[in-house]
């Protein structure tokens, strides 16, 4: 982004910040169960993660309709989705419950910090089903976390499946699901 900005000859100075996760944060990793306990309705079952902030972009449309095409074929775990609202939550909703899914979909609302990695810690995957993103902290937060990841081409993370780190699939209902 700085050399893109170089030609337009701005007077203001630039600084690069590169994008990671602060390690200190993350380890050690919290025990696993802590984010079980304060959400008992898991009980022990499995769970996917998303993780971000609840808008059009991050594809949870997607999610929810690959989520009802997985159930019913016997998928075991449950779906949690944290994160603020960001216009995408009433539709995401609509379509749990138009698949009848309320007692498998958990919206837990935002989270942040230590409850964050706890969360983490606890799923079986992290999934972003994106339509676009830039650099994503979620996934980058995933992988410290040592959490596989299912995510889109469109979140540009190749390497995720250079490493065998998750799965990186077309943005499809049916490949996600």
């Amino acid at each position: 982004e700085a050399k893109l900005v170089r030609p337009l000859n701005l007077q203001s100075p630039a600084i690069v910040v590169p994008n990671g996760v602060n390690m200190d944060e993350v380890e050690p990793l919290p025990p696993l169960g802590q984010f079980r306990q304060r959400n008992p309705q898991l009980d022990s079952r499995p769970f996917f993660l998303f993780l971000g902030r609840i808008h059009y972009k991050k594809g949870l449309d997607l999610l929810a309709d690959a989520y009802a095409m997985a159930v019913q074929r016997n998928l075991p775990a449950d779906l949690v989705v944290a994160g603020p609202d960001d216009g995408a939550l009433p539709d995401f909703q609509q379509r749990i419950a138009n698949w009848q899914l309320n007692n498998r979909v958990h919206v837990v609302g935002p989270i942040y910090g230590p409850q964050k990695f706890e969360a983490l810690r606890d799923a079986t995957a992290f999934v972003l089903p994106s339509r676009q993103e830039g650099f994503s902290m979620a996934i980058t937060e995933a992988l410290a976390a040592r959490v596989p990841v299912i995510i889109t081409e469109n979140c540009h993370f190749p390497q995720v499946a250079q490493v065998n780190a998750g799965l990186v699939i077309q943005l499809d209902i049916v490949e996600l699901a």
